[in-house]
């Protein structure tokens, strides 16, 4: 598992408004189950005809926002255990995805205070940090206090930063524009073995589970999906990392789908 921090410091003056797991495509080796296995490929197939997509996860994400010497800072810290710095509060990370022939086209990316279960809007203002990523552009808002936009509502930054440097390299690290949409399922990348195990029935949900194992890694795989359209509708993932000392992580990723008009964001350089 990855841990990154990241510190920014803005200029005092700088306009903020007050309105309102990266996914990419990887290859592992598959083992196990292969009635599981055949059901999880037809899901894989079922993603890759969605177009429009909002995924929520928490469990492994923190932001602190505070105003030091008059400047703007926050600190970020994200697939790690426990935050760095005392400011940092868990932060849950919404991701609304425009795709079409399984490549994804654009995604905002919203980090922000979790709201109550299942809910994806705040009846309180927040410090959020917002991404975005287009085709050959990046830019990120960081909103103190702001209000948590409504589910696929277009409420957002009034202008933004446009990404280089370090900045570039957040937003890459949030961002999945030009990748498939129907990978969505944490499977890793090479040198990571996945083994299936006896698909689970619950409900309207058919359970694929999966121990993953890599160097330093090991750890379990769960995805829901809904055996009408074969979508998935949770994930959960949890690892023993190794790597200089034994951290265990949990994240949880919820989809939502039938988002109404999402529109690509505007996206007008802050002066």
């Amino acid at each position: 598992m990855k841990s990154k921090f990241v510190a920014f410091v803005l200029a005092a003056g700088v306009l903020f408004s007050l309105a309102p797991p990266a996914f990419a495509a990887r290859s592992a080796t598959i083992s196990g189950n292969p009635t599981a296995i055949a059901y999880f490929r037809a899901s894989v197939a079922a993603m890759s005809r969605v177009t429009h997509l909002a995924s929520v996860s928490s469990g492994v994400t923190y932001l602190g926002v505070q105003t030091v010497g008059g400047k703007v800072q926050f600190n970020l810290d994200y697939q790690t255990v426990r935050p760095s710095f005392r400011n940092e509060v868990p932060v849950n990370v919404t991701q609304y995805v425009s795709a079409s022939g399984n490549v994804i086209h654009w995604d905002l990316t919203i980090l922000a205070s979790p709201c109550s279960p299942g809910r994806l809007t705040c009846p309180s203002r927040v410090d959020r940090l917002v991404l975005l990523d287009l085709r050959g552009a990046h830019y990120w808002a960081l909103e103190s206090k702001s209000l948590t936009p409504a589910f696929g509502s277009a409420l957002l930054p009034s202008c933004w930063y446009r990404s280089s440097g370090t900045t570039a390299g957040l937003v890459t690290d949030f961002s999945s524009v030009g990748q498939p949409l129907g990978s969505l399922d944490f499977n890793g990348g090479a040198g990571t073995l996945l083994d299936f195990q006896p698909l689970i029935v619950q409900g309207s949900q058919m359970v694929v589970r999966a121990r993953e194992t890599a160097k330093g890694v090991s750890g379990t795989i769960t995805t829901w999906v809904d055996r009408q359209t074969h979508r998935w509708s949770r994930a959960v993932q949890t690892a023993n990392d190794s790597v200089g000392a034994t951290h265990s992580l949990s994240e949880t990723v919820v989809a939502h789908y039938a988002i109404a008009a999402l529109r690509q964001p505007a996206a007008s350089v802050c002066k």
